[in-house]
């Protein structure tokens, strides 16, 4: 048996011509398949059509075996009679439509008859053909997809006929044999893949017919596993374009279709069953490309398990409901952004996608970030009353929040890009500040509202945890050398000094002003001189250099 040219010389010689003549054959043979396409599909004559359409096609396959400038045509002429045959039941007549048109019981068989001829003769070329021409691979990819196309376009066209069960049998019997007959060659080829692809396409196909579309994806899902570890027993750019090819579309399902098609219904078990064959695959594939991006696929997988998860127990099981919850939100900012330093980790690890990985990491930051500007917002129990915190102190709604993004930003502002670096301490230090703010307020009413009356002894309390947070940033600015951080505690000393004179002290007459101006001067006096003793054991504010 011939085998495959090299690369190198089989892209040049597979369009070479010899002499003019012959690519002149070719263009004159290529004009009448697409006219006898367009006649089948415009004019389609079932009961005829074995004695109308086939001539062409033995004409084609019999001079492709004698002539190998027509290798070709044999493809081309699959493409354009099978998609012509689509195409004849989008109408009758001249009345088209965007639906099939069902075809009586006679005209489904003539067209069982035709496709099952037409399969014969070209399963028939294939082999007729491989062992006395080049490019073995093309003539054998012809002869194992054919029997699919005409297998799926009898159960789209000519279904009634039989039942669905029978349609899925013959597809995965045809799939299985395809991978038996891969797993007995010992020549590992451009052959050899061909026939997994066609296996793994049959199995697609009986999958399709026999489930629905909640557990379609999933049983679409579970080739990823086999797939990867035939691709790990022997490397092969077709099996891995395959691989690839079905994971983004599987990814595009679980992402996008339940938002933008919500009548195809998909379980919360799909997003888990296709998370956990994905990461199956990528622990048995070692291949250094495809275990990138079943690792990455695995990662993004994740992401949805856990935003549904979420949506299945917040809204006792529906994950489509158009509704975006305070809870939610507040979840999703630590997720998102927990996902998001993983993405970044994850790209120094990787050879070949860490831009890839970057671009996901700084998606999912700012995905963060805006969903945290919703919650201080749109959603924050200050400004809409149908929101409730509970009353338990410190422990509630308002720690995961308000409270854990702060720990979240200054794990971004430590790890992640350092360009970014002062971006994330501002954003830190503004939700500490933010969230200080509301547990005061929550301790002192019970609950977060603008409508209840603000207390002296609350009034105060923000003027002390103000205080304390300008001295923490004045004195750990020092102590790191941060001007930043520095200038920061020095602008909110300014504030909580504006406050406490033209707020909380309003209302205060005699002993308890002059005791309340004592204490402030005292605290700023403290202040000052711990600020000098630090200056004076030689630690001085830097400006920040322009990398942060």
């Amino acid at each position: 048996m011939y085998v495959d040219q090299p690369i190198k010389r089989s892209i040049k010689a597979f369009f070479r011509y010899k002499q003019s003549d012959q690519r002149q054959t070719l263009i004159a043979l290529s004009l009448i398949i697409l006219a006898q396409g367009i006649s089948i599909a415009l004019h389609p004559d079932w009961q005829a059509a074995i004695w109308l359409w086939t001539p062409l096609l033995v004409l084609i396959l019999f001079s492709s075996r004698f002539n190998e400038q027509l290798k070709l045509l044999p493809w081309l002429s699959a493409l354009v009679f099978f998609s012509s045959l689509i195409a004849a039941h989008f109408h009758t007549g001249w009345n088209f439509s965007t639906r099939f048109i069902v075809l009586n019981l006679e005209d489904q068989t003539a067209l069982l008859k035709l496709l099952v001829l037409w399969t014969l003769l070209y399963v028939g070329h294939a082999y007729w053909s491989l062992k006395t021409q080049r490019y073995p691979a093309l003539k054998l990819s012809l002869g194992i997809m054919a029997p699919l196309f005409a297998l799926a376009l009898a159960w789209q066209l000519a279904g009634d006929l039989l039942q669905d069960w029978f349609w899925s049998a013959a597809a995965l019997i045809c799939g299985l044999g395809y991978i038996g007959r891969a797993q007995l060659r010992q020549t590992k080829d451009r052959s050899r893949s061909w026939l997994i692809l066609a296996g793994h396409l049959g199995y697609s196909l009986a999958v399709v017919i026999f489930f629905d579309s909640a557990t379609l994806i999933l049983a679409l899902a579970a080739q990823i596993v086999s797939l990867a570890w035939l691709h790990q027993q022997h490397e092969d750019a077709l099996l891995s374009w395959v691989i690839k090819v079905l994971l983004m579309l599987i990814l595009a399902r679980l992402t996008l279709q339940p938002w933008l098609l919500p009548q195809y219904d998909t379980s919360l078990i799909s997003y888990a069953g296709c998370f956990a064959l994905v990461f199956i695959a990528s622990r048995l594939n070692k291949t250094h490309a495809i275990s990138r991006w079943l690792e990455g696929a695995s990662l993004h997988l994740l992401v949805l398990l856990l935003f549904m998860l979420l949506r299945f127990w917040l809204y006792d099981g529906d994950l489509f409901i158009r509704r975006y919850s305070f809870t939610e939100a507040a979840f999703n900012t630590l997720i998102w952004g927990g996902l998001g330093l993983v993405y970044y980790y994850r790209s120094f690890l990787a050879e070949q996608m860490q831009s890839l990985y970057r671009l996901t990491a700084q998606l999912l930051l700012v995905a963060t970030v805006i969903n945290y500007l919703v919650l201080i917002s749109w959603l924050n129990p200050l400004f809409n009353w149908r929101l409730s915190v509970a009353e338990t102190p410190i422990f509630n709604l308002l720690l995961l929040a308000y409270g854990a993004p702060i720990l979240l930003f200054i794990l971004a502002a430590r790890f992640y890009d350092s360009q970014y670096k002062a971006i994330f301490w501002s954003l830190a230090g503004i939700a500490g500040w933010i969230f200080v703010n509301l547990e005061i307020r929550h301790l002192w009413q019970g609950d977060l509202t603008l409508y209840d009356p603000m207390h002296s002894g609350e009034l105060y309390s923000y003027s002390l945890a103000w205080l304390l947070m300008a001295a923490g940033a004045i004195l750990l600015g020092s102590l790191r050398q941060e001007l930043r951080l520095y200038q920061t505690g020095m602008v909110l000393l300014l504030l909580t000094i504006a406050k406490i004179f033209l707020i909380d002290m309003s209302d205060l007459t005699g002993l308890l002003r002059v005791a309340s101006f004592m204490g402030l001067g005292l605290c700023l006096l403290g202040l000052a001189f711990t600020h000098q003793w630090l200056s004076k054991r030689g630690t001085t504010l830097s400006r920040p250099s322009s990398d942060e």
